[in-house]
């Protein structure tokens, strides 16, 4: 059972997380709130993050910078 968890937190673990720059160049100077929106969005929800639905679509080299994960696309 050990090991079928550790896929399903593998799975659930954003494809794009180690290009996504959303963090570093928008926000910075809040740790705390950076910390909250990827376990949030990068880890188990990226189902829901704006910016992994456009690379997705666009592909990931050109996410706008300013795009939130919480941003609608509609």
């Amino acid at each position: 059972m050990g090991a079928k968890n550790n896929e399903l937190s593998k799975s659930s673990i954003c494809e794009f997380l180690a290009v996504c720059n959303f963090f570093e160049v928008i926000m910075p100077s809040v740790p705390q709130l950076c910390e909250k929106m990827r376990q949030n969005y990068c880890y188990g929800g990226c189902g829901k993050c704006a910016r992994h639905a456009y690379s997705k679509l666009y592909g990931s080299q050109d996410i706008p910078d300013d795009l939130f994960p919480n941003a609608f696309l509609g």
